[in-house]
């Protein structure tokens, strides 16, 4: 043991929350000239601290890792506030102790964590009563990310633990986790209370694999406070009640799934609604069915769960409804922007003056827009275009049609709107104004100030540092929503929910913001060939070896034997014993010989002979599943011997291309398999491609033989599209 340190610094303003020390360079060279230590570079350093009082006794112990040689003076070491705290040196005088260590090389790596979220704490707050936040379980927020969200968690953990702390034992069961990186200080910051931890009660968390799980015990706040909660604000969930109807009901905004084609009217202001299973490179319009004449009612889509009235990539708000009919605006339709990667839709509704609007009058609907031209579809037999509502009708009932339409609608002459009630165009001609910008159309004062106020006023993006000016509030909206430094946006390699940052040509030219860059430039091994990548290549890594499991998936021809019993496949590499009659080598084993046999006479002879014991005496299995066998009970038993030949002559001797072979037990199990796999399949894969990856999986597992299709196989869609 290297006693050495009788002045402490704290460090609480840079990384407070972190259990890396820094030492004297002395240290380091002590350690490795004089101890003669040979470090494993694999794993960290890790020292017990051993706190002593002036009269020599032991005050208190700390395990912790170590961030750099760095001091110059030798009596002199930094701890990070959790150390520090950890220690319990707040506790003494400041000179009234001295520190000394040694290291540890017996701690196991971590294998299993269980952690209990407690909650959020204001580092100010913090700062004024320590030792109240460490000694007993209290906290300033109860967030819902952290006490219901345990995708969150795990991501949250995932991202900030192991580069902030080295080690966790349950000796010290508080866990102070920074929102910031590598344990720096933040205005708020995680608690935790360690629960247990596998395989020992001090275990290292760098460089190795952990199962993460996280317990709640979760009180509500009955009332807050701003800044602090006491215990008396907290009331007790109850225990049958799950937490994510809590986090929902209490907490969550709710996320509603839409389909295409579907109306949406239960119009819900405060909810978002998400469109998934979108197909990549296809083109979808968004229509608003139903709106009131000062059209309170849009709609901003975008790719993200953040999407808001200020942050969106399109909305309603740029397009005008096409029909009026009975005050009803209807059909305002845009195309929506091609979908992002994840192939999903987030829609928000807009609407003004909540409280004033009858919700059940709104509607939407998503669905794909035309691939073909409207005018290269051709009309419908014995029917004409109406020039007034655009609209394709019988010629048995045109002219009824037509009068009946110009007398109770009207068509605007210079937007083409059209109003399928004279009335309504009575009373609305004298407010329905055109822009003479952009084009858009109206029907009231409100809808023209609202329009204004989107599309034709120059505004500037607070949020920026350049304070960058935007043309229209729909281009500030598409600015925050993809590019704007400080806007919040979930990683897609951490999961968290942070700020952009600014961005750089690396971070443009991978279309990813720049704090994905930094996240992405992490490395990973591949799971498929175990090369090391960054994050953000890796699917592009992973889209090489799809391409390769397609091409060698092509050039593979597989051939189902002609035995309809047996799931053996016959490849372009299998070798044939002179086999012209498609059956598999296991198959075509019994009829094998070596004399000449061009005619097929002695092939025929044997097959013959194979039939009428299988017929007569049977293969002598209870497991055969062959009909054309008399073990198998699936062949009538009292056929005279001479319709039996006739049988065999006829009916299998006759097509030489589908065989009925008794097989072996481990085939026959296989073909079950396999014929299991494939009604569950819904025809994706052939039946080749079944009976192979049954075969050569060599597991009777359906999810392993159905990961060996998805690793090795071809789908059908897929030898119907071009591999590239």
């Amino acid at each position: 043991m290297y006693t050495a340190f009788t002045q402490v610094i704290v460090d609480q303003d840079e990384t407070p929350f972190s259990d890396k020390i820094t030492l004297p360079h002395e240290v380091l060279t002590h350690l490795l000239e004089v101890q003669k230590r040979d470090f494993d570079f694999t794993k960290p350093i890790i020292l017990e601290l051993i706190s002593t009082t002036a009269e020599g006794s032991i005050y208190s112990k700390c395990v912790c890792g170590v961030k750099e040689f760095s001091l110059d003076s030798p009596d002199v070491i930094k701890l990070p506030l959790s150390v520090f705290l950890s220690l319990s040196l707040d506790k003494l005088d400041k000179n009234s102790f001295v520190l000394n260590y040694r290291v540890l090389d017996s701690v196991p790596n971590g294998s299993d964590i269980s952690l209990e979220p407690l909650g959020e704490i204001y580092y100010s707050n913090f700062l004024s009563n320590m030792r109240g936040y460490i000694d007993t379980e209290r906290v300033d927020l109860y967030t819902a990310d952290i006490i219901f969200d345990e995708g969150y968690v795990k991501s949250f953990l995932e991202a900030r633990l192991n580069n902030a702390y080295t080690v966790l034992s349950t000796n010290n069961n508080i866990l102070l986790v920074s929102k910031a990186p590598n344990g720096q200080k933040s205005e708020r910051f995680y608690k935790f209370k360690i629960k247990s931890l596998k395989p020992a009660d001090t275990i290292c968390i760098v460089n190795t694999d952990l199962n993460l799980d996280i317990i709640h015990s979760v009180r509500v706040p009955a009332k807050s406070v701003e800044g602090h909660m006491n215990d008396e604000l907290m009331e007790s969930i109850p225990l049958n009640q799950p937490i994510e109807d809590v986090a929902s009901s209490k907490f969550s905004q709710k996320i509603i799934e839409i389909k295409l084609d579907e109306v949406v009217d239960d119009i819900v202001a405060e909810n978002i609604y998400v469109l998934k299973h979108l197909e990549n490179g296809s083109n979808y319009n968004l229509t608003i069915l139903g709106n009131n004449l000062d059209e309170s009612f849009q709609l901003a889509v975008g790719i993200s769960q953040l999407t808001s009235e200020t942050s969106f990539l399109a909305s309603t708000i740029t397009g005008s409804s096409l029909k009026i009919n009975r005050n009803v605006c209807e059909d305002r339709r845009i195309r929506l922007p091609e979908p992002s990667a994840n192939l999903i839709y987030y829609i928000k509704p807009i609407i003004r003056d909540n409280l004033k609007h009858d919700f059940s009058k709104y509607s939407f609907i998503i669905n794909q827009a035309d691939k073909v031209d409207i005018q290269d579809v051709p009309p419908p037999m014995n029917s004409k275009l109406c020039a007034n509502c655009n609209t394709f009708i019988p010629i048995t009932s045109f002219q009824m049609h037509e009068i009946r339409c110009l007398r109770n609608s009207h068509k605007c002459a210079e937007c083409g709107k059209l109003y399928f009630n004279v009335l309504n165009y009575g009373k609305l001609k004298n407010t329905h104004w055109h822009c003479n910008i952009c084009g858009c159309n109206g029907e009231t004062k409100e809808c023209y100030e609202n329009h204004s106020y989107w599309m034709h006023e120059k505004v500037e993006c607070s949020q920026c540092e350049t304070n960058m000016v935007f043309n229209n509030r729909i281009e500030l909206s598409q600015h925050r929503h993809t590019d704007c430094p400080s806007s919040l946006h979930f990683c897609k390699f951490c999961h968290l929910l942070v700020p952009r940052e600014e961005p750089t040509v690396e971070s443009r030219y991978l279309g990813i913001s720049y704090h994905e860059f930094k996240c992405g430039s992490k490395t990973v091994e591949c799971y498929k060939c175990g090369k090391i990548v960054k994050m953000f290549d890796l699917d592009s890594h992973l889209s090489y070896h799809d391409y390769e499991r397609k091409e060698n998936a092509l050039r593979c021809q597989l051939k189902k034997c002609a035995n309809i019993n047996c799931c053996n496949v016959i490849t372009n590499n299998t070798p044939q014993w002179n086999n012209m009659y498609g059956l598999c080598n296991t198959c075509y084993g019994p009829f094998y010989t070596t004399e000449i046999d061009r005619d097929g006479k002695k092939f025929i002879n044997k097959l013959e002979r194979k039939y009428m014991i299988q017929l007569t005496r049977g293969c002598g299995f209870g497991f055969c599943k062959n009909p054309e066998c008399k073990s198998s009970g699936l062949f009538a038993s009292n056929i005279p011997t001479k319709d039996i030949f006739n049988h065999v002559q006829k009916d299998l001797l006759s097509d030489l291309t589908n065989f009925s072979l008794c097989v072996d037990e481990s085939r026959t199990k296989r073909k079950m398999l396999a014929a299991f796999i494939e009604e569950g399949g819904n025809g994706e894969y052939s039946t080749e491609w079944v009976y192979k990856a049954v075969n050569d999986s060599k597991s009777k597992d359906v999810n392993v033989i159905e990961k060996w299709l998805n690793d090795n196989a071809i789908t059908n869609k897929e030898l119907v599209k071009p591999v590239c």
